[in-house]
């Protein structure tokens, strides 16, 4: 019988998931490196909800920008549940796929999302140089109500 033995989460990573359930930005930003990039592309809908132009992925240079946006988007949805359900590390790239739960606070409405990142962590291992992410809802007709 054979097991499969999955490796642990960089604790750098793991921060950062917590960070996010939390509704933590400032930690979100203490995760990246002062001269990180992340990418994140990100379903239209979810865009004009946090107030975001539409049609181009959200790109954030540096810590404190990437730590704005999540404080932006955190005054918008409260986070209260993020599971990551797969993950893989090769070298210093890691990906992971994290579902999560919002609560949409100007309506009260829940939605759940799915994101599929991949992030370069730093020669060390204790930041993260760099993210590309994928994020989309995944609750079917969220943004429509029936009779």
């Amino acid at each position: 019988m054979s097991h499969i033995i999955r490796p642990q989460m960089p604790a750098i990573l793991m921060r950062g998931f917590e960070a996010f359930a939390a509704n933590d930005a400032v930690a979100i930003g203490e995760v990246f490196e002062p001269h990180a990039f992340l990418v994140s592309h990100v379903d239209p809908k979810l865009l004009n909800l946090v107030g975001v132009p539409r049609g181009k992925p959200v790109r954030s240079r540096g810590n404190l920008e990437i730590a704005r946006f999540f404080a932006h988007e955190f005054s918008v949805l409260q986070i209260n549940y993020t599971d990551v359900h797969s993950d893989v590390r090769v070298g210093r790239e890691y990906a992971a796929t994290c579902d999560f739960e919002a609560k949409i606070l100007s309506t009260g409405q829940t939605v759940a999302a799915r994101c599929a990142g991949i992030y370069t962590l730093s020669r060390t291992g204790r930041k993260v140089e760099s993210g590309r992410t994928v994020c989309k809802f995944i609750t079917p007709g969220w943004d429509f109500r029936f009779n």
